[in-house]
């Protein structure tokens, strides 16, 4: 029926790297189910794989993405932040998934205090320019 299902990586949730929910995928055996990749939740792990070493991980099973980005204060935890912002390289991350011809939705997800409106308006531009400039609009 083309209906697909994603495990997202998640902190806390046997599938919470990529090599888990690669594992996972593998045990169910089934072209509908991937993945849905969100490398915020894969950074939160102090054992969490790199950008590079995810999407090599999961290819072609990537069924949606996550964008978002955090900051890890010292001392521990985290906070929610811009796109642009934050440790992950989100261009880099853009550029990855192109490199592997990933062509499924991409999520933006900002649970930020605040005005929801304005930090949508600032990720959503930030997004199609680095789509943009990537060659992928």
């Amino acid at each position: 029926m083309g209906v697909k299902l994603g495990f997202e990586t998640h902190n806390c949730l046997i599938h919470d790297l990529a090599k888990a929910t690669n594992q996972l995928i593998d045990i169910i055996g089934s072209r509908a189910i991937g993945a849905n990749l969100d490398m915020g939740n894969i950074v939160l792990n102090s054992n969490g794989e790199t950008l590079d070493e995810t999407i090599d991980i999961l290819k072609n099973r990537i069924y949606y993405t996550h964008l978002k980005n955090v900051y890890m204060p010292v001392g521990g935890g985290f906070l929610v932040c811009p796109l642009a912002d934050g440790i992950i390289n989100n261009r880099r991350f853009l550029e990855l998934l192109r490199d592997i011809g990933y062509d499924g939705p991409l999520g933006l997800e900002s649970p930020r205090q605040g005005d929801h409106d304005h930090f949508a308006q600032q990720d959503i531009a930030y997004v199609r320019r680095l789509l943009r400039e990537l060659g992928w609009e």
